[in-house]
């Protein structure tokens, strides 16, 4: 085993150890290794935490480009730092095609990871989460006022329950 990278995963307590390629159990053909400036979807669907379909939809609509050997993609250091900006937009709130707009200046082959942010459409975002935020609050408000009132009810099912059980009980036997 010769230096084996370690990638820990801050969602779960499993520590991914990634080491050299092994040939399969079943067949006689070996996964081509990538060298360190390159990674494989796997090993950037747990870096981000995300499925290898949502890598593969990046791919098809042009955000990263890897390179093929054989049946592997092999995503460079400009993809990764791609992916990571196109996962900071999303969870800013940003649509892809946005995004797009946003890291259209990053060269491919450039590992400092950005969103190039106008002042002005930072500002539209913070707006439109803050209108979110106060839906969102609205609607949390309503659920509790619902919620409080089924517990009534079934606090009061349960006692008109719980008195009418011995009645029936005396009765019946």
């Amino acid at each position: 085993m010769k230096n084996p990278s370690i990638t820990a995963n801050d969602t779960s307590n499993i520590v991914w150890i990634d080491d050299e390629a092994q040939p399969t159990a079943h067949c006689n053909r070996t996964v081509p290794v990538p060298d360190h400036g390159e990674f494989t979807i796997g090993e950037l669907s747990r870096e981000f935490g995300v499925t290898l379909r949502a890598l593969r939809f990046y791919e098809s609509k042009g955000f990263v480009t890897p390179r093929r050997e054989k049946n592997v993609r092999l995503y460079s250091q400009g993809d990764r730092a791609r992916i990571a900006a196109i996962l900071a937009g999303k969870k800013l709130g940003f649509t892809l095609s946005e995004i797009r707009t946003m890291i259209s200046g990053m060269d491919a082959q450039s590992e400092a990871a950005g969103l190039k942010v106008t002042e002005e459409r930072c500002l539209e975002q913070i707006h439109a989460l803050e209108k979110q935020q106060l839906t969102i609050k609205d609607a949390l408000a309503e659920l509790w006022r619902i919620h409080a009132g089924l517990s009534a009810e079934i606090i009061r099912i349960d006692r008109r329950d719980s008195m009418s059980q011995p009645a029936m009980t005396a009765a019946g036997g």
